[in-house]
């Protein structure tokens, strides 16, 4: 999913075109990928899926890979502030690279408003203050500290796994994808893999600086765990 994802934004491909990718692709293996762009969509969480406004390109040096700051039409020349080389901004794009980041809160405010996935993460956090949980997390020395259980029993908040690994795109090239995923720890296990978050794709040839790679992801965890986001209650789930 994430290479056909990764397919779609890289070339701009239209709904209609990934949508017989997404044919095209379970023909031949079946099973393997959501079979339709409805579903695919739905499986990735991620709202207003046809255009690219929730994405943000962030550029990094092509001799060290550090972080040049994010996608603007009015900065054309980028220079490193380690390396000090300099650059261009539709250069960085040829060589590709770049990587994407979409808001964590974005996609975690489309799936709290239009499924009942609060409602399941607060069964599991009713189970967890009454020790019947045996979650592979939540039965974790960390995750039994009293500052995350005085974290947890503070209004809506609940927590969330990060991980991020490296797929080789072909064979015959040395192009690697390393997207990071999200998964929220108070769901049960047979739900998580559906509530998934993927904020993050990272293009290169070399793997990428984790400094680079994650300063947009830990800028938002952090302001995500001091102030948190808002998001509305639809009647259906109340």
């Amino acid at each position: 999913m994430s290479l056909i994802f990764a397919l779609f934004i890289r070339h701009n491909l239209t709904k209609t075109c990934l949508g017989d990718l997404l044919k095209l692709v379970v023909t031949m293996i079946p099973d393997c990928v959501p079979k339709s762009l409805y579903l695919f969509h739905k499986r990735l969480n991620i709202p207003k899926f046809d255009d690219n406004e929730d994405f943000v390109i962030h550029w990094y040096c092509p001799s060290c890979q550090s972080h040049l700051g994010e996608k603007d039409s009015k900065v054309q020349i980028l220079k490193c502030e380690i390396c000090k080389k300099q650059t261009t901004a539709s250069e960085s794009e040829k060589k590709q690279c770049y990587f994407m980041y979409t808001p964590i809160h974005i996609q975690l405010a489309n799936m709290l408003e239009t499924t009942d996935i609060w409602d399941r993460i607060s069964k599991v956090k009713r189970r967890v203050y009454d020790n019947e949980d045996k979650g592979e997390i939540t039965t974790g020395n960390q995750y039994r500290t009293q500052q995350m259980q005085d974290f947890l029993n503070s209004g809506d908040n609940f927590t969330m796994t990060f991980n991020s690994d490296g797929v080789r795109v072909q064979k015959s090239n040395n192009l690697d994808i390393w997207p990071i995923f999200c998964s929220i720890n108070e769901l049960d296990f047979k739900t998580k893999g559906k509530y998934m978050v993927l904020c993050g794709l990272w293009f290169g040839t070399k793997k990428p600086s984790a400094e680079s790679l994650f300063k947009p992801f830990t800028a938002e965890a952090k302001n995500l765990y001091e102030k948190g986001f808002e998001w509305t209650r639809k009647k259906n789930w109340c």
